[in-house]
Parts: C-alpha cells; structure tokens; sequence
C-alpha cells in the first residue's frame, strides 16, 4: 500500500497528541503504559470517537512545520488554511490514487481456472488473459489454497475482470454466450430471467432466458430510403455498445446500405455489415417480426395518414417490449415464418433442398 507511511504517521501524531493524554493510557508497549492504567478512567468507543473529532478539528487550525508556500518563505500554514491556498490555485480536483482503484471496490470470487476457463453463479467466462493459467494452481494459501481471486461487478455480469500475477493488468474474461445476449444484464436480471424460464421450460436455459429477457425492438419511420438514413441508424445502434464490442449487423442487400462511407465508418467502429443475398430479403431474422406488425397494427385499420400510421407503430413497439413473449405475438411470428417456408420452401439456416 502506497499511502501506508502517510497513514501510520498520522496514527503517531495522533497518539502523541491526543491519547497519551487521556486517563487509562497504556502506550504501544510496556515501558511507556504509566502505573496502573486498568484503575483510570475508560472511554466507550462513542465517547472515544467524539474526542477524536474534537481533536481532530483543532489540529487542522493549527500550524503545521511540513506547510510552505515557496513564494512567502516563512509563512506559517495550518492544514486548513494549505487547504483552502490549494483550492484557490488548482480548484477541486478528485484524482484516484491509480487507475484500476475501482477493482478493488468490486466483489472477490475466487475459482479455479480450468481448460474451459471459469464458472461462476453457473455462468462460464474465457479470455486470452488465461492462457498459461489454465488447470494452474494458484500461489495462495488458507481458505483459498489453489484458486484465484476474480472481481465481479454485480450491475453487469456478462463479464467479470482477472488480474495477471505477471505484470498486475486487469483483463475481461466474457461471458461464453454474451454474443447471442447482446448487451450487458445484471445479477438481479439473470436471477429473473432464470426463475421465468423455470415456469416456462421444461429444461430452462440461461442463455435462451436471457435473450427472451432483453429482446427490444426499436423502429425509425421516414418518408425515404437513403444512405444518410442508413447511417443515422447504424450510428444509433453503436452507441447503444459504447464498450467498443464487435457487432453484426444484418441488412438488406440495397445500394443505399453499403455505401463507401457506411463501409468506412464500419470499418472504423468495429461493425461487420452482414449483407442479405440478392432476392433473399426473407434470410433476416427480422422478417418474422413483420407478421405481428401487420396483425396488430396494420389489419383492419384505416389510419389517416403516414403521422398517425407512425404513432401506432411506436406505440405497438412498446407494449410488444414489454410483452414480448406474448402468446399473440409468438403466434403472428410462428405463422409469418410458416408463410415464408411455403412461399420460399426454405427454412432459416438449411441449405435449400435440390429437385429430384
């Protein structure tokens, strides 16, 4: 600990100044307790605390020999009064000791490392940053012979942080299906997320359960189709990742999506643009997502006008997030894809089958 001899000097003045005073004084050995300190008076540990508050608050009013201002030699300076010169030459600044100061604020859990790497809370999480580790038993002892310390942040549990022995660097070990998640979930989701697949499924799944937990759709209506348009969107689903993470992005094969500057900009944020086949719009995952829309807000509606179509179409978004495993709208998905099987006789993910 770096701070450690500030600490203990501070400990020393404040033995020297204020407890060596006090009635029922033992000092830090036996050559300096007094006669009899045990018959003296004795202070409960509120009562303690008040007076070194007390204490504590005239020592900073106080000259201080260690304070100086090179430019007024001989200027004496109580704490508070450096304090306030301070403030008044630099302003308030708040500068962590180090940089990785907020692991040490994270929950420890400590695990062995294995060939797959670790598990905790049933999770499993792997990096490079293991490698030369795996199966490796680690130098501490007690409690914890053989395993390794690894930091958890309670609020985003698609990940947890290791410290290499070698050099003291913190690395991001994730989760194994954190890419079919998408996005960060905390403890507390995980534990919902698992207790509604327990009602739902037979064999619950924990990445199946927390897919279906943060399944968001998210819709910009315009009145054109252009590559600006485009853009706007990508941009907007990028800073919804601002961890840099790589994403995929699966869009229609059409000129105004794959323009030199969209392919630049991809290039540049980390985004693979996963481009449809010519006439084979229907490969998107998206498209299943069509036949609520058309069940729910397009049949049987006379909407005035494009505004108005608008409006119902956000306001569909929002409830089918907040329902969205809802027997109807699983129902409208399942007919949309039967729909499309019929018209295209293929299925997502199965090569197309040759004619006899």
């Amino acid at each position: 600990m770096r701070d450690k001899a500030a600490v203990e000097r501070f400990f020393r003045t404040l033995s020297e100044g204020l407890l060596a005073a006090l009635p029922g004084y033992k000092g830090p050995d036996v050559h300096r307790r007094g006669k009899s300190p045990e018959e003296q008076a004795f202070y409960f540990l509120s009562e303690l605390e008040m007076i070194i508050r007390q204490w504590t608050a005239l020592y900073h009013q106080q000259p201080h020999s260690g304070l100086c201002v090179p430019e007024i030699p001989g200027l004496e300076l109580s704490p508070l009064e450096m304090f306030g010169h301070g403030i008044a030459r630099v302003g308030c600044q708040q500068v962590p000791a180090r940089a990785d100061l907020v692991f040490d604020f994270l929950k420890v859990e400590w695990r062995t490392i294995q060939h797959y790497g670790v598990e905790i809370g049933g999770l499993r999480y792997d990096g490079p940053a293991l490698n030369g580790h795996r199966n490796e038993t680690s130098p501490y002892t007690g409690r914890r012979a053989g395993r390794w310390p690894l930091r958890v942040d309670p609020g985003d549990v698609s990940r947890v942080w290791f410290q290499d022995p070698a050099d003291s660097s913190w690395h991001a070990l994730r989760w194994e299906h954190a890419g079919a998640v998408g996005g960060p979930f905390s403890d507390e989701a995980l534990d919902y997320a698992r207790r509604l697949a327990a009602s739902a499924h037979r064999f619950p799944d924990t990445r199946r359960a927390l897919a279906e937990l943060l399944d968001r759709l998210w819709g910009i209506t315009r009145e054109h189709k252009g590559a600006d348009h485009t853009l706007a969107a990508l941009k907007s689903i990028r800073a919804a990742r601002p961890d840099g993470y790589r994403l995929f992005v699966i869009m229609d094969n059409l000129a105004a999506n794959k323009t030199p500057a969209i392919r630049r900009w991809a290039r540049r944020e980390n985004v693979e643009l996963c481009f449809t086949p010519t006439n084979a719009s229907w490969a998107n995952p998206i498209e299943a997502q069509f036949g609520p829309v058309r069940t729910f807000v397009m049949g049987g509606s006379d909407h005035r006008n494009h505004p108005a179509l608008a409006r119902k179409l956000q306001d569909y978004l929002r409830w089918r997030n907040a329902h969205a495993r809802h027997p109807g709208v699983l129902a409208a998905q399942r007919r949309e894809r039967a729909r499309i099987r019929i018209e295209r006789q293929q299925r997502w993910g199965r090569p197309k089958p040759k004619a006899a």
